[in-house]
């Protein structure tokens, strides 16, 4: 725990050089937000740069809470193998499976972002979520058809995978990472937002669903 904040939040976010921008307001949002809690933060990229690193780290630099760690992601480390479905969606999306390499052993909690949001309130309550044996807490998105469609009981319902506050414990000792990308290749002709239809086909019946 940092000596001068009341807690500590570890936060994981992926993608590329041209996402950047939004990968900052969201960092920046959420540390307005958030000035009692300090924040531990990886974010992967698979293309970089020096000079655009050194932006995103601008963005953050007038903040005491936050120390940001960017990291290179290999993409051939079977990143560019896994199936993606026929529509925008860049290989980028299923760095979030390597989550565990990228904390110490004693974290118990990251919290995945995207970059595209913004956060106007406390994520407090996410670090007082109680896992059990849960393997993430996440939102259900309202109607979805997405258990039809990867062949799951619709009670179980749909989350989102743009936000997740995963068990990292668990993840690691379940083999989560693994477990997912055999499933991306089994599941390949059936996806079409592919690592939230992998990660909810896997864990549907192992998360904490939280408030929309």
């Amino acid at each position: 725990m940092h000596p001068d904040f009341s807690s500590e939040a570890h936060i994981l976010m992926c993608g590329d050089h041209s996402y950047f921008q939004h990968i900052a307001a969201c960092l920046v949002s959420m540390l307005e937000s958030n000035s009692t809690i300090f924040f531990s933060v990886v974010v992967l990229v698979t293309k970089s740069s020096d000079e655009n690193d050194d932006k995103l780290r601008r963005s953050v630099d007038q903040y005491k809470n936050i120390a940001l760690k960017v990291v290179q992601f290999d993409a051939k480390a079977g990143l560019a193998e896994l199936p993606l479905a026929k529509n925008s969606y860049p290989p980028e999306i299923y760095a979030r499976f390597w989550v565990e390499h990228y904390f110490d052993e004693d974290v118990e909690r990251v919290i995945y972002l995207d970059g595209d949001m913004v956060i106007v309130g406390s994520i407090k309550p996410l670090l007082d979520i109680k896992f059990a044996d849960n393997m993430l807490a996440a939102v259900q998105i309202p109607g979805s058809v997405g258990p039809a469609r990867m062949g799951y009981d619709a009670k179980y319902g749909y989350f989102n995978s743009g936000m997740m506050v995963i068990n990292l414990p668990r993840w690691r000792a379940t083999h989560a990472k693994q477990l997912l990308i055999s499933t991306a290749h089994e599941l390949a002709d059936k996806l079409n937002d592919p690592d939230q239809d992998v990660l909810n086909y896997c864990f549907h019946d192992q998360y904490i669903k939280l408030d929309y």
